[in-house]
């Protein structure tokens, strides 16, 4: 997802030193336990499930933000994430069987160096992978933010503060083989900087000759300047 780190790249408002986490590079960087990280490199934790592990105790032990490199950006991140003392894609939709609630999105967290929502999460997942060697649950990491939200006051309080934001986020991922039509397109980017995309389904620039939602996010990236 190249052009997604291109935009992320380009839409930080120049504030923002970026560094591009990889299985090459994250012993640089993380205070992983080595149990933990013999568990990855024998098979036993996927590399979705380790970026769990990464993403939390890089945000704990340096603060800043944890973007997915799924994730496409549309406009400048907005000034009050610095503001609060955690801040997350707080999106609003979800369907009952869904952890997060809307709440919360693991994908785009931000927050200041030792936060306790975040080292509360940390602390348990690291638990869990010292001493159980398979994932009991998928979204294990929002099982515990639920855990935290709905436990603690000051857990509950940390989300609450967040405002809502990019209500639309997955619009795009929805969309992305359909025809493109720029005044819903338009619509979707008065509420929303960042869009959710996907590596695991690949998505036609056009369809009929005429290009579609994928083929504009092409189009888009290699014109950002």
């Amino acid at each position: 997802m190249k052009f997604c780190i291109k935009s992320i790249e380009k839409k930080n408002n120049k504030l923002r030193h970026i560094i591009i986490i990889s299985k090459d590079n994250y012993y640089q960087y993380c205070k992983i336990p080595s149990k933990i990280i013999d568990k990855f490199n024998r098979g036993n934790i996927s590399i979705t499930h380790f970026s769990d592990l990464l993403r939390l105790d890089l945000l704990y032990t340096y603060g800043g933000i944890w973007i997915d490199s799924t994730m496409w950006l549309v406009d400048n991140m907005p000034s009050n994430i610095d503001k609060l003392p955690l801040f997350t894609i707080k999106h609003g939709q979800f369907s009952d069987w869904h952890v997060c609630r809307g709440l919360w999105s693991s994908f785009f967290l931000a927050c200041g160096k030792g936060d306790s929502f975040i080292g509360f999460a940390r602390e348990l997942l690291f638990s869990y992978w010292y001493r159980f060697d398979t994932i009991i649950c998928y979204l294990l990491t929002d099982v515990l933010f639920c855990v935290a939200y709905d436990t603690f006051d000051w857990a509950r309080k940390e989300i609450d503060d967040i405002p809502w934001n990019n209500s639309d986020v997955f619009k795009l991922q929805d969309n992305c083989s359909r025809k493109y039509n720029e005044p819903l397109f338009n619509n979707w980017c008065k509420q929303t900087f960042a869009f959710k995309l996907s590596y695991k389904r690949p998505f036609p620039e056009k369809i009929n000759g005429e290009i579609t939602f994928w083929g504009e996010i092409i189009r888009r990236t290699k014109n950002i300047n």
